[in-house]
């Protein structure tokens, strides 16, 4: 029981950190679209 539940935290421990460079990536797509919009506007 004990090692099931080590296993699990370390599973959400992974899985926080793909979210947040997961996070990262769209924030990063997100801000070079505006800027190709910008730059295409202008």
């Amino acid at each position: 029981m004990n090692s099931e539940n080590e296993s699990k935290t370390s599973k959400d421990e992974n899985l926080k950190k793909d979210f947040k460079i997961g996070q990262y990536v769209y924030v990063a797509i997100y801000v070079f679209l505006v800027i190709c919009l910008i730059v295409l506007a202008t």
